[in-house]
C-alpha cells in the first residue's frame, strides 16, 4: 500500500510445490499464513484471496481491497523507514531503520528484510513458463520495539548472494504485526524518501449528535528534517456549506485561506481543524492538505462528521444478511446514521482493522446465531482498543462464550463485565430490571425457527450493572461502565427479539434504548459538539529525552469529575517527582518534567514511568531519561 512517504509494498507469495526456488524462510512464511499449496494472495497481510483461475478478472477485487486498505489509513503509517543495500566481495549487506512518529500503540512488531531476484530462467515451471521474476531468495526476521514517538530500531543483515546476479537483486523492508499479520510499512530499499515530516489526527471521525454545532479534529505536524522547513496548511475538499476554519500552532485566530508556518527542526505544531455544521442530519466528508513548501510533499487526510447523530459502525459478523439487516432497519427507523463494514460479504472474510473503526463513537458487532468463525483474539484485540480510545461497544453474540473454553480472559473480565458464565442456558424471555436505564419496562419474549438454536448463555458480572434477565434469574445483558468507553454485551440472540410486538418490547426499542446509553456525553464545560476526550496519556515527547519532556493527556468528564494526580516513579515503584495534584476541566492538557527530583535533585538517567491517577482509574506511560 502506498504511505506518506510515497512508498508502494506489493504483496507477493511464494509457491508451495517445492520447486527450486522454495527455501526454509520461504516455507516459513507458507505456514505463518496457512497456505497449503493453491496460489493465494493476502493484500496488506490481512485480506486473504484465493485461487488463481480468477486472475484476469480479480484485478478489480484486488484493487477494491487495496482501496478500503487506503481509505482505513488515508495511505499514511505511522512508521517511516530508511534503508540501504550495497553489494561488494558476494555479500548483499542490507540494513533498515524503523522509526516511529505517531503517538499510536503498536506490539509484537516484526521487521523483515526480504531480498529477492529478477530475471531468471529456469524451465519448466508451471504451463511450461520459463522466464521468472521476483523470486524470493533470502528472508530476515527480528522482533523490535517501537514504544514512543521517536523510537527508533535498526535491522541489517548480511547475505552471501553466490550465482545470484548482483544486477538484478532487490530488497524489500517491512514492518508487520505478529499477531495480526498487518503490515504497518513497507520500502524498497534504497528507494525510500527521507522522512521531512509527520501529521497525525487524534482521530479522523468526528460527530456532533445534536446538530448545529462544531466537530473539531486535533492534530499535530512535526518537522523531522535536521533544517528549517516551510509548510502551508490549508482545507481541501470542503464539507459542503459547512464552513471549515483552523487554528494554528496556539493562534487564537482561525483560519479560513492557505496559511504558512515555519518549523524549526524537530518542533511540533498542535492544529485543530473546525466544522462548522447546520441541522441536516448526514454524513459529510471532507480533507485538510498540508504542503512542505521544501521538500515539496503533499499529505491530504480525509475527514469524516455524522451530524445529528452519534458515529455509529456496525461490523456484521455473521453469515446470514437477513439478521445484519435487523440492525440496519432498526437504526433507520431510529433515525441513527451510521456506516457498516460485512466482514462475509464485500470484505472476504477479514474483520476491521482498528485503522477502520478509529475515531467512532460506538461499534456494534453482531454474531446472530453463528456457531463458527467467532471474533478471536485479534478482532477482541481490535474492540479492546477501541474501548480504550472512549469508543463504546454494543457486542452480541450467543457463542461466543462457547468458544472460550470456560476460561474468562482480559477482554471478558474487565471490558464486557463478566466474572463467569453457564453457557446454553436456553431462555425464552427477558424481563428489564426496573430503573435500568436500558432494562426498565421490558419484557421480551424470544423465538426462535427451531429450538435447537436457542443457546443463549447465564453470564455473572463483576464491575458491570445486570441490565437484562431471562427468565427472572439468568444475566442475559450486561453493560460495564469501567473502561474508557462502555460496554453492553448480550449473550443471547438480538435477532430473537420480535420486530413487530408493540412498544417497548421490541428490537427497536432495545437497541434505541442501547446505543442512548452508550452515546458519549460532551463535558459540561465543552462547547457544542465539540470533541468528547477520554482519559488517556497522548504522548510524552521527546522520549528519550534531555534535559525536559512535554507529557500530554486528556481527561474525559469523568476523570475531571475528581482529583487528578500526575506522577513521575522508577522502575522500583518509588515516586521520584509530584506533577500536578488537584482538580482539571476535561480536555487536552501538558505538563513538563524537567527530570527533577522531589527533592530538587537531578534524576539519574535511567527508565521511569509517568502515572496519571483520575476517578477513571490509572493510566501510566514509561519514558527514558538520557543524559
Amino acid at each position: 500500500m502506498e504511505n506518506e512517504f510515497g512508498d508502494r509494498l506489493i504483496h507477493w507469495e511464494n509457491h508451495c510445490g517445492g520447486d527450486v526456488f522454495q527455501t526454509a524462510e520461504t516455507v516459513a512464511r507458507e505456514n505463518y499464513y496457512g497456505v497449503t499449496g493453491y496460489p493465494t494472495v493476502y493484500i496488506d497481510g490481512i485480506m486473504e484471496f484465493v485461487g488463481a483461475a480468477l486472475c484476469p478478472t480479480q484485478t478489480v477485487t484486488y484493487r477494491n481491497a487495496i482501496n478500503q486498505r487506503l481509505t482505513a489509513t488515508d495511505g499514511v503509517s505511522p512508521v517511516v523507514i530508511s534503508s540501504s543495500m550495497t553489494i561488494d566481495a558476494g555479500v548483499a549487506s542490507i540494513s533498515a531503520t524503523f522509526k516511529l512518529v505517531d503517538p499510536v500503540q503498536l506490539s509484537d512488531l516484526r521487521a523483515t528484510l526480504l531480498l529477492y531476484e529478477d530475471d531468471i530462467t529456469w524451465c519448466c515451471g508451471y504451463g511450461g513458463v520459463d522466464h521468472w521474476d521476483r523470486v524470493t531468495r533470502k528472508i530476515y526476521d527480528q522482533n523490535i520495539v517501537l514504544s514512543n514517538v521517536g523510537d527508533e530500531a535498526t535491522v541489517q543483515a548480511n547475505v552471501p548472494i553466490g550465482s545470484w546476479v548482483p544486477a538484478n537483486l532487490v530488497g524489500v523492508a517491512y514492518l508487520q504485526s505478529v499477531t495480526t499479520k498487518e503490515m504497518i510499512q513497507a520500502q524498497k530499499i534504497g528507494f525510500g524518501a527521507a522522512p521531512d515530516y509527520s501529521s497525525y489526527y487524534l482521530q479522523k471521525v468526528r460527530s456532533v449528535p445534536d446538530a448545529n454545532g462544531v466537530a473539531i479534529f486535533e492534530g499535530q505536524l512535526w518537522n523531522l528534517q535536521a533544517t528549517d522547513q516551510t509548510f502551508t496548511l490549508e482545507p481541501d475538499a470542503t464539507f459542503g456549506d459547512w464552513a471549515t476554519d483552523f487554528l494554528v500552532c496556539g493562534d487564537p485566530n482561525p483560519h479560513t485561506t492557505p496559511t504558512q508556518i515555519v518549523l524549526a527542526p524537530d518542533q511540533i505544531c498542535n492544529f485543530q481543524v473546525r466544522v462548522h455544521t447546520n441541522s441536516a442530519v448526514e454524513v459529510r466528508s471532507g480533507s485538510f492538505k498540508i504542503t512542505s513548501n521544501d521538500s515539496g510533499r503533499i499529505q491530504v487526510n480525509g475527514l469524516k462528521v455524522f451530524n445529528g447523530s452519534p458515529s455509529i459502525y456496525l461490523v456484521n459478523d455473521n453469515s446470514n444478511t437477513e439478521h445484519y439487516l435487523i440492525f440496519t432497519q432498526a437504526l433507520d427507523a431510529l433515525g441513527y446514521l451510521y456506516e457498516r463494514w460485512d466482514i462475509n460479504y464485500g470484505h472476504e472474510g477479514a474483520a476491521p482493522s482498528w485503522g477502520n473503526v478509529s475515531g467512532y463513537d460506538i461499534m456494534i458487532w453482531e454474531n446472530g446465531l453463528r456457531t463458527s468463525s467467532l471474533p478471536d483474539a485479534v478482532e477482541q484485540a481490535v474492540m479492546m482498543q477501541f474501548v480504550d480510545a472512549g469508543g463504546s461497544l454494543f457486542f452480541t453474540s450467543q457463542a461466543f462464550l462457547n468458544s472460550l473454553n470456560n476460561v474468562p480472559n482480559t477482554f471478558t473480565q474487565q471490558y464486557l463485565g463478566i466474572d463467569s458464565w453457564t453457557l446454553d442456558t436456553a431462555y425464552l424471555t427477558l424481563a428489564g430490571v426496573p430503573g435500568d436505564p436500558i432494562g426498565d419496562g421490558l419484557a421480551l419474549p424470544l423465538s426462535f425457527q427451531f429450538p435447537s438454536l436457542n443457546r443463549g448463555d447465564h453470564v455473572v458480572p463483576n464491575t458491570a450493572v445486570t441490565g437484562l434477565i431471562g427468565d427472572g434469574t439468568s444475566n442475559a445483558l450486561v453493560h460495564n461502565a469501567q473502561r474508557s468507553g462502555k460496554t453492553v454485551f448480550m449473550p443471547a440472540c438480538f435477532n430473537a427479539v420480535d420486530v413487530d410486538d408493540p412498544d417497548p418490547n421490541n428490537q427497536r426499542v432495545l437497541l434505541g434504548r442501547i446505543v442512548e446509553w452508550l452515546t458519549p456525553e460532551a463535558p459540561a464545560d465543552a462547547p457544542e459538539g465539540s470533541v468528547v476526550y477520554a482519559t488517556r496519556i497522548e504522548s510524552v515527547r521527546p522520549n528519550p529525552f534531555n534535559p525536559r519532556t512535554e507529557i500530554s493527556f486528556e481527561l474525559s468528564s469523568a476523570g475531571a469529575s475528581g482529583a487528578v494526580r500526575l506522577d513521575i516513579f522508577d522502575l522500583g515503584g518509588r515516586r521520584v517527582a509530584e506533577l500536578y495534584d488537584g482538580r482539571m476541566p476535561a480536555g487536552r492538557h501538558s505538563l513538563t518534567w524537567t527530570g527533577t527530583t522531589e527533592g530538587g535533585e537531578s534524576a539519574e538517567s535511567g527508565v521511569y514511568f509517568v502515572r496519571l491517577s483520575t476517578a477513571e482509574g490509572v493510566r501510566s506511560e514509561k519514558l527514558v531519561l538520557m543524559k
